[in-house]
């Protein structure tokens, strides 16, 4: 039987873990940890509070980007180009202007102003900022919104067709 040298000095043989090995313990430990602590907050006596506050959490970020569309909607803006059925209408053969504005105010108004004529109604954004409803006198249109920032407004209706607006400064 051959004998080890280290044996034969009395010595203990220690291998010492690599650079590897260690960096493996260290993520496996940072895992165990990072699943318990998940664990104690959604499963153990603070449960119910972490998920009460980040139900909260959600509730007030759709109610903040709710009035954050509604309060870009908030002015003057400039229809720039109308699209119906893939053709692009004229604006001034249609309105005999280009100064084809809607404003919108914070109280719900709407004001729709071609070249010097005005027209009121009301307006509201659906809760899912997906539509815009302008009610004037006895007409109400529906816009499906495709694009809304603090800028730039596109938005369609069944049968009238796309719209483009600016907001004016």
């Amino acid at each position: 039987m051959p004998i080890n040298k280290s044996e034969s000095l009395g010595c203990i043989n220690l291998q010492l873990p690599s650079r590897i090995d260690r960096a493996k313990k260290y993520r496996q430990s940072r895992t165990i940890l990072h699943i318990g602590l998940q664990h104690a907050l959604w499963c153990g006596p603070y449960s119910i509070i972490m998920k009460k506050t980040a139900i909260l959490l959600f509730c007030l970020a759709g109610f903040k980007m709710c009035s954050q569309t509604s309060s870009e909607l908030i002015g003057k803006w400039i229809l720039i180009k109308w699209t119906e059925r893939g053709r692009q209408k004229d604006i001034h053969d249609y309105y005999k202007t280009n100064q084809v504005f809607q404003v919108f105010k914070e109280n719900g108004l709407f004001q729709f102003i071609v070249g010097d004529k005005k027209y009121k109604g009301r307006w509201e954004i659906s809760r899912n900022n997906d539509k815009l409803i302008i009610v004037s006198g006895v007409f109400t249109t529906v816009y499906s919104i495709a694009l809304f920032d603090s800028e730039r407004r596109i938005e369609t209706s069944d049968g009238l067709g796309t719209f483009e607006y600016e907001k004016v400064r």
